[in-house]
């Protein structure tokens, strides 16, 4: 028989969203001290158009939702974009 599948965590970023490389750094940290996880960044995107983050492998004895709401504070961090900021012509 062979074994269980590791539990891996498949982040696929935003689009137009950028890594934090601490943030990242911090969430592989978090997976593998708390779930025995690794951390998978996609260098694509997903064919809908958004981000999305997939729980692969084996997560027993854990609930997939409590892992995933557990993780969303850790994952929000990873990405960012700078569309908040708004450059406007310079005069």
């Amino acid at each position: 028989m062979s074994e269980p599948a590791a539990a891996v965590i498949l982040l696929y970023p935003p689009p137009g969203h950028e890594v934090d490389p601490q943030a990242l750094q911090d969430l592989e940290t978090h997976a593998a001290e708390t779930y025995d996880a690794g951390v998978i960044l996609s260098p694509g995107q997903m064919l809908s158009g958004g981000g999305a983050t997939l729980l692969i492998g084996q997560w027993f004895p854990y609930h997939p939702d409590e892992v995933m709401e557990d993780l969303a504070r850790w994952i929000d961090r990873v990405f960012f974009n700078l569309d908040w900021l708004q450059l406007d012509e310079v005069s």
